[in-house]
């Protein structure tokens, strides 16, 4: 099928499906491809982004504004819809303002995701890397006997949501990345969850659920984001002011997590979650762009909390409260003078390694 069969901008769509609760700008896509009963995933792509391959972009999909203007608004502006239907949103927490309307700017004004993700961050932060399409198999029983039809549902495709919250139940995904328009239906979709032990499934519902949170969170401060770590890590005496010994330490307790375990099956490609050394770094960089981390690490020091309590001591330290006021310049001073010594007494190690592995040779 050729490009000019598709809809110019100025023409109205035939149809305009409304938007099902949580749903994706993909799956909408989707149900928009199986409606109109077409057969070739590039045309769909060029009718609603203007981008041959838009079906690949199924995290962020690019073109957003063209889609605004094709759908003249109805469905949202293009801000919008970036924020409440693409897993965009993760990132909106750990953002300043200023950065957040830059990174919005860019991806309604360029076209190109080579010369967009890079820029902003997405890539450093995982979103869309690597991460398969979730679903939830229960669900689209539900959904086929209510609606006659399944939908990719945005909390399932959160970089960290591994779980169900509505069944409580482990996501399945597709074996291969998705390059067409397709519904979870479509896949192997009443295939079984795996078999996952009850501290397995608590602590993947716990970091599922924190997410959730962070997705309605207004910007964290993560200066004080990090120091409350850092005072819970110190204060479960795991992490320790010996700098040798405090990034050995981390990761050693953090192999031991659940969560290190949630990470091995669910971001299998991301070797460096599992081991946990990049903690020290993470919390003495305050680096804003790694979700994933900072969610992980929350995780697991709080996987040995009741989920309620773990919930509100997590709502408290992204509020900056979780180190009270008049200690904060404490622990604040601490955390930068203990993650300050461990990196650069690492370094200077490495520095020195090398210099005598030159010295002999």
């Amino acid at each position: 099928m050729k490009a000019s069969a598709s809809f110019p901008a100025g023409v109205p769509l035939p149809f305009l499906p409304m938007w099902i609760e949580g749903e994706t700008l993909y799956s909408w896509a989707a149900r928009f491809h199986e409606l109109q009963g077409r057969t070739s995933s590039r045309q769909t792509g060029i009718t609603l982004f203007g981008r041959s391959h838009a079906a690949a972009d199924y995290a962020i999909p690019l073109g957003v504004a063209h889609f605004a203007a094709l759908t003249r608004g109805q469905l949202g502006s293009p801000s919008e819809i970036l924020m409440k239907r693409t897993a965009l949103c993760e990132l909106r927490p750990f953002l300043s303002i200023s950065c957040w309307d830059s990174m919005l700017k860019r991806f309604v004004d360029t076209l190109r995701s080579e010369n967009t993700r890079p820029t902003v961050g997405i890539r450093a932060g995982g979103i869309g890397e690597r991460c398969p399409l979730r679903y939830c198999g229960d669900c689209i029983k539900d959904e086929l006997a209510e609606l006659g039809t399944s939908y990719w549902h945005l909390q399932h495709q959160l970089q960290c949501s591994v779980t169900c919250l509505k069944h409580q139940k482990p996501l399945e995904f597709p074996e291969r990345r998705r390059t067409t328009w397709s519904l979870p239906h479509h896949a192997n979709s009443f295939a079984k969850s795996a078999s996952v032990s009850d501290r397995f499934l608590a602590s993947a519902l716990l970091l599922s659920r924190i997410s959730e949170v962070c997705t309605q969170l207004n910007p964290i401060h993560i200066p004080t984001f990090a120091d409350a770590a850092t005072r819970s890590l110190l204060n479960q005496d795991v992490a320790t002011t010996v700098p040798r010994r405090c990034g050995d330490a981390l990761s050693a307790w953090f192999s031991q997590t659940q969560s290190s375990q949630v990470a091995r099956v669910y971001y299998p490609d991301h070797a460096d979650l599992i081991s946990g050394r990049w903690i020290v770094q993470l919390l003495r960089s305050r680096c804003s762009i790694k979700p994933i981390h900072w969610l992980l690490l929350w995780a697991a020091i709080l996987e040995n909390v009741p989920e309620e309590l773990a919930l509100k001591q997590f709502g408290l330290a992204v509020n900056c409260q979780a180190v009270d006021s008049e200690l904060a310049d404490h622990w604040s001073e601490l955390s930068n003078h203990m993650l300050y010594r461990f990196v650069h007494a690492r370094h200077r190690a490495s520095n020195a390694s090398q210099e005598e592995r030159h010295g002999i040779q």
